[in-house]
């Protein structure tokens, strides 16, 4: 039996990928990232809100938390795939309140474009435009504030 040892650039060499690996990986990187999903984005769904002329940020916020809403009940059908109606008192939280926050999220979320049409009709008179809007932004706050309350949640 004839056992050889090796030094440990001869052991190196012989375990070592092929030169051609890394180099590889690297291109496999750069078209995941830099081609295949700038053609082709993982949430389509959210660059389709993203208006393409100006917007503000804040209302660009509002936008896309409420379009996380829709999607997350609508397309990713969250009541029907998630058991919302166990409560868990070891663990310390209640899913049947994060499952009412949702819901009343999402049928706030459904309904702001008729507030805020309605909001710009009352453009005539001045004292109610300004009540109606402020009422409007108080809400879109209060609603934003409860989706980041339930995010951790909002997964299936």
């Amino acid at each position: 039996m004839n056992l050889e040892t090796y030094s440990l650039e001869e052991a190196l060499k012989i375990y070592s990928p092929p030169w051609w690996k890394p180099i590889w990986w690297k291109i496999e990187r750069f078209y995941d990232y830099q081609i295949r999903y700038r053609l082709f984005p993982r949430q389509r769904w959210l660059t389709k809100q993203i208006p393409n002329d100006w917007c503000d940020k804040p209302e660009l916020i509002a936008d896309i938390l409420f379009a996380c809403i829709v999607n997350f009940v609508e397309e990713e059908k969250c009541f029907e795939v998630n058991s919302w109606h166990c409560s868990d008192e070891h663990f310390g939280y209640d899913k049947r309140k994060e499952k009412k926050i949702i819901e009343d999220c999402y049928r706030y979320a459904k309904l702001r474009k008729k507030l805020e049409e309605q909001v710009w009709k009352s453009r005539d008179n001045f004292s109610i435009s300004i009540a109606m809007e402020n009422l409007y932004n108080k809400c879109e706050t209060h609603y934003c504030q409860k989706i980041l309350e339930v995010r951790q949640y909002l997964w299936t």
